[in-house]
């Protein structure tokens, strides 16, 4: 009798463990997509990597960002993805503090997705077309979630939507917009 329930102890502590072992399997089988898979939203040093390591063509940078903004240059943080689709987030940050002062979004067009902004505009006040040189756009001036003015840009480039967003003034976020397109 005491044979049989050291027998039986035995196997339910066998199966406890075969359970305990199939998790942790289970578990790395789950974890290993997001080592091997490179082209999923990530976080980027640099954009010379983010180009080189998703063979992105095209990313659109602003070539201007006016002084009294204070902006840091490269950009603080960068997200890039290649896989559902093509989408590259810019954060730059003031000199002076960590606060973001401009975010950049570029995503697939036909991806119809917007992703959520750190900068998050909390009450729209009025929505305008604009041009970005000869592209149409919607400017939306609006106040931020800590009540700080703040306005947002979009329009289509090529197979992109771009979208600009800062605490900045509407002329200088259509200027630094429209150093985001190239020259024809």
């Amino acid at each position: 009798m005491h044979i049989r329930i050291t027998r039986q102890l035995k196997m339910v502590f066998s199966f406890a463990l075969l359970i305990i072992l199939l998790l942790v399997v289970l578990e790395l089988v789950n974890w290993a997509p997001s080592i091997i898979e490179t082209e999923s939203l990530r976080k980027y040093k640099t954009i010379e990597l983010v180009k080189r390591k998703l063979h992105i063509e095209r990313i659109y940078i602003p070539a201007y960002l006016p002084e009294d903004l204070n902006l840091k240059w490269p950009p603080a943080e960068i997200y890039a993805q290649k896989k559902p689709f093509v989408m590259v987030i810019m954060h730059f940050q003031q000199r002076d503090s960590k606060e973001l002062g401009l975010i950049v979004h570029q995503v697939d067009a036909r991806a119809n997705y917007r992703p959520e902004s750190k900068i998050k505009l909390s009450q729209i006040k009025k929505e305008s077309k604009v041009l970005i040189k000869d592209r149409a756009g919607i400017l939306v001036t609006a106040t931020c979630e800590d009540d700080t003015p703040c306005n947002q840009v979009s329009w289509r480039e090529g197979n992109f939507i771009l979208t600009v967003i800062g605490k900045d003034s509407q002329r200088d976020l259509i200027r630094i917009a429209r150093s985001m397109v190239p020259d024809s």
